[in-house]
């Protein structure tokens, strides 16, 4: 059992934040793997990628640096380290 079990409550506007990965039709987010990924993180993308666009509508580019937006990043790479 947590010894400050209130801290959570009053951290939770912080850490609970809403995070919309498409707004209004629009991606507002971008999927980041790496330059040479494995191909079951390619696979795992494109997975994520199409089940995002069934439930919204909006297709979330896949990309190997972060751009605009927020990044949700798919395996290793350089910038997950």
């Amino acid at each position: 059992m947590p010894r400050f079990p209130f801290l959570a409550f009053l951290l939770c506007p912080v850490v609970c934040a809403e995070t919309n990965l498409v707004e209004n039709g629009m991606p507002r987010a971008q999927l980041v793997i790496a330059e040479e990924a494995p191909r079951s993180v390619r696979l795992a993308a494109a997975e994520l990628q199409a089940t995002q666009e069934k439930m919204s509508g909006a297709s979330l580019p896949i990309g190997t640096e972060p751009g605009e937006g927020i990044p949700v990043y798919v395996g290793e790479s350089r910038h997950t380290m």
